[in-house]
């Protein structure tokens, strides 16, 4: 326990599938306040249908990612508790698509009126200290660009801004034509 004050104290556990649904809650609540939050992991896994709309589907399309994750060994899944009320949680896994494998910082979030005491600190130390103990060298996350305050923790815990991502519907052809013309 960590993080005691007259809120009471913080708990920092390992997630398991009975948890999915107050995650979710918490997800959920925070993102349909909080655009800022979109980047394009969610509107990759259907979350979001561009930076500023949610899908109809938004909670169904989470919960089902969030319990993939909880069902692999290469991911770990933290919740920080108080009085047995999930207040924030962070996603970490473990990835080999490159040189050597590297963490990739899924998500973390502390609900709005736990910010301010430690609690994401305590909930980064975490995971980062379970990738370092699986002896992994560089850990990745990607953020929604307007998420400011997000980009300030980061950056104050040591990460370093290195890209921008960029996204084009190539659903709609109203920009081109390429559909096959023959001369006659």
């Amino acid at each position: 326990m960590e993080n005691t004050n007259n809120k009471g104290a913080v708990r920092y556990r390992e997630a398991s599938k009975e948890d999915t649904y107050s995650i979710n809650t918490l997800f959920q609540e925070h993102i349909s306040e909080n655009y800022e939050y979109i980047s394009h992991g969610e509107m990759q896994m259907g979350v979001a249908l561009n930076p500023d709309l949610l899908s109809r589907e938004a909670s169904l399309k989470w919960r089902a990612y969030l319990t993939g994750l909880l069902d692999r060994r290469n991911c770990t899944v933290i919740l920080a508790e108080r009085r047995q009320q999930v207040i924030g949680f962070v996603i970490v896994r473990v990835t080999s698509d490159g040189d050597a494998p590297y963490g990739i910082l899924n998500d973390i979030l502390v609900h709005e009126l736990d910010r301010g005491e430690g609690i994401g600190k305590s909930m980064l130390d975490r995971p980062i200290g379970w990738l370092r103990s699986k002896g992994i060298r560089n850990c990745y996350l990607e953020s929604g660009r307007h998420n400011h305050f997000a980009h300030d923790f980061f950056a104050r815990h040591g990460f370093r801004h290195i890209s921008n991502t960029f996204h084009k519907s190539i659903n709609d052809n109203s920009e081109f034509d390429f559909s096959d013309k023959t001369e006659e």
